[in-house]
């Protein structure tokens, strides 16, 4: 269900006009430019007897459209409780005990949605890929706001948090598409020099010269502080995976001591590029996803077709950002059963990748199809 509404009550109401099971949980997906009070919705929306959990997103998807002023509710059917694991930046959060959870025989696929401006991300993504085993599939992505401004972003009938990330068990099963479609511009080089998702040296130099003189030279702009992301943007950084496209790192702003700062981390040494783009291979990798994706959904009823894009994506494609939904609606059309494209436009996605555990990206369409019967 899009719902276009401008009150915690209204989104509620809305919700609570859904009929659900016991054994159902929605998902609520909230455009930032409707966002009033974190601490109200989750009041108004545990009044309807629902389960829930959600956060606030740059945008919302539905069908072949993106918003900046709505919202995505999406019901799924034998889900287990929302749990939340606070404090994700210190390196040390708990996770819940996983074989004590009602049901955790019967899951198979894990939502994830964190706050997207978090540090330690990837070690999180370890830890519950430890925690489930390696036959739970996970598909989510960072919450927050394009004003990068820190504020509780992640929610469920717990309450609402900053720093944090909300996870939703299920017994669908879950078919993965992961693209992004940028190439290399130069490199390869090695981040000598890291600290989570600060990048001090390239190459046992600067990093931000070394990044500014590589850019500078392609795009004939300067690049200054604030400008910053408007022209990075369009030069990610890219960690180079054997055989696969390469894991791509956003970077944000500069940072008081004038290193890179980047959406998700980057490990010390670990070989990187400079990637460019252009909007037709973006686009073309949209649809490489969605091909992905319908390979592997062999047998059972779709039920639900989730796609998580990044809102930087979107900055950069511009009006050609409706032409990747509209290429990826008309594959999923083919076996979705009428289950219209819904999602979210986030700050990093998360898959599982290939056959190993989830990983965070940036730049990525990442496409779900899940079979919840």
């Amino acid at each position: 269900m899009l719902i276009q509404a401008d009150s915690a009550q209204k989104i509620a109401e809305r919700l609570k006009e859904m009929p659900a099971s016991e054994d159902d949980v929605f998902f609520v997906g909230v455009g930032e430019q409707c966002w009033a009070d974190g601490n109200q919705l989750v009041s108004e929306l545990k009044r309807t007897g629902r389960r829930f959990f959600g956060g606030v997103f740059p945008g919302v998807i539905w069908g072949g459209r993106h918003y900046e002023k709505a919202c995505v509710v999406t019901q799924f059917q034998g889900a287990m409780e929302p749990f939340i694991i606070r404090s994700v930046s210190s390196g040390s959060c708990e996770i819940p005990d996983i074989s004590r959870l009602k049901g955790i025989e019967k899951v198979r696929t894990a939502m994830l949605f964190v706050d997207g401006l978090s540090s330690n991300i990837s070690g999180m993504l370890d830890r519950l890929q430890k925690a489930f085993g390696p036959s739970v599939r996970f598909v989510g992505g960072g919450a927050g706001s394009l004003s990068l401004r820190r504020f509780p972003v992640v929610f469920s009938e717990e309450g609402i948090f900053e720093d944090a990330a909300v996870v939703m068990p299920m017994s669908c099963r879950c078919s993965l598409g992961v693209r992004h479609g940028w190439k290399s511009l130069d490199g390869p080089f090695v981040a000598n020099k890291t600290s989570g998702n600060v990048i001090r040296e390239i190459n046992y130099k600067d990093a931000l010269s070394l990044y500014q003189e590589i850019i500078e030279r392609d795009s004939g702009e300067r690049l200054t502080a604030d400008r910053f992301y408007e022209l990075a943007m369009r030069y990610p950084l890219g960690i180079h995976v054997e055989g696969q496209e390469p894991i791509v790192r956003d970077p944000l702003l500069i940072d008081a001591q004038g290193h890179l700062v980047c959406c998700g981390e980057v490990e010390e040494n670990t070989v990187i590029s400079i990637l460019k783009g252009n909007r037709m291979e973006l686009i073309a990798a949209a649809a490489a996803a969605a091909d992905d994706c319908l390979s592997q959904a062999n047998g059972g009823v779709v039920t639900h077709a989730f796609v998580v894009d990044c809102i930087s994506r979107v900055r950069f494609l511009g009006d050609y950002f409706e032409r990747e939904l509209d290429v990826i609606n008309s594959k999923l059309a083919l076996v979705a059963g009428g289950a219209e494209p819904r999602g979210v436009l986030t700050l990093g996605e998360i898959a599982s990748y290939n056959a190993g555990g989830p990983r965070l990206f940036n730049k990525t369409t990442v496409l779900a199809v899940l079979r919840c019967n």
